[in-house]
């Protein structure tokens, strides 16, 4: 992909009210937040999706593999695939993909449980959305991101690699001023005039906003192949089943705003 050009980021939650969505415009002039919006409806993110040249979406585009074979094999009466394993090990394979797994090795954050934990609901309607694409855009979705312009993204673990991590949570309602550390650290290294007052305020407010505003500068990282990709044969083959979480390269951020 060339240097100039349209990302979308999108914070998918399983509710419309917490779901927010940010267009950032790559040019010559340097980057610049067009929209920064929370309450998104399904419709409304296709239509912020079209047109752009990247789409970074937080949350789970598929399940690990092995869940899939043991729901199976219980679905049928089979044997458990689990029979005569480690059952700490097997089970650990049942909640993490190949890509969680990549991800804590690195960073040492352990993504939610996309088979274990209640950010299933999330990929339920990740799912759908990627359908949706296909079907109304034309566009099927590469889950392993590396083709196509949709790419699953995390956040959390983008600032980690970016020494852009506050020292408690900014997830919670009330950590204002962790938020504005983290859009101050995120303008500071992409060279990045600040925001407009209003989705200043908003991106400090709202977590999800935020996290919006960082999936569009990670859809840049992987316009720019600045992430973490799949290596080899079989994590290309686990990825394109399972999804893979785009982790950005930790020097990559002060590259992403030069046309």
């Amino acid at each position: 992909m060339g240097g100039v050009g349209v990302t979308i980021g999108i914070d998918l939650a399983a509710q419309d009210a917490n779901t927010a969505s940010c267009r950032m415009a790559w040019g010559s002039d340097g980057p610049r937040v067009e929209a920064l919006t929370v309450g998104r409806s399904d419709a409304q993110l296709l239509e912020d999706a079209a047109g752009a040249s990247a789409v970074g979406i937080d949350a789970p585009f598929g399940w690990p593999e092995p869940f899939f074979e043991a729901i199976a094999a219980h679905r049928t009466g089979g044997a458990w695939p689990g029979r005569g394993r480690d059952a700490e090990e097997y089970r650990r394979g049942l909640r993490l993909r190949t890509t969680d797994r990549a991800v804590h090795a690195l960073t040492g954050l352990t993504p939610l449980s996309v088979s274990a934990d209640r950010i299933a609901i999330a990929a339920f309607r990740c799912a759908l959305l990627l359908d949706l694409l296909a079907a109304e855009q034309g566009e099927t979705a590469d889950r392993s991101g590396c083709d196509g312009r949709v790419a699953e993204v995390y956040p959390a673990a983008a600032l980690r690699q970016w020494g852009l991590e506050p020292s408690s949570s900014y997830k919670v309602k009330d950590a204002t001023d962790q938020r504005a550390e983290i859009l101050e650290g995120l303008t500071a290294g992409l060279g990045m005039r600040p925001l407009p007052e209003p989705m200043r305020e908003r991106a400090v407010a709202v977590d999800h906003a935020l996290d919006a505003l960082l999936c569009a500068v990670i859809a840049r990282a992987v316009m720019l192949g600045r992430t973490l990709r799949p290596a080899g044969e079989e994590e290309v083959r686990l990825a394109r089943i399972e999804g893979w979480i785009h982790l950005p390269e930790p020097d990559a951020l002060q590259h992403l705003g030069r046309a």
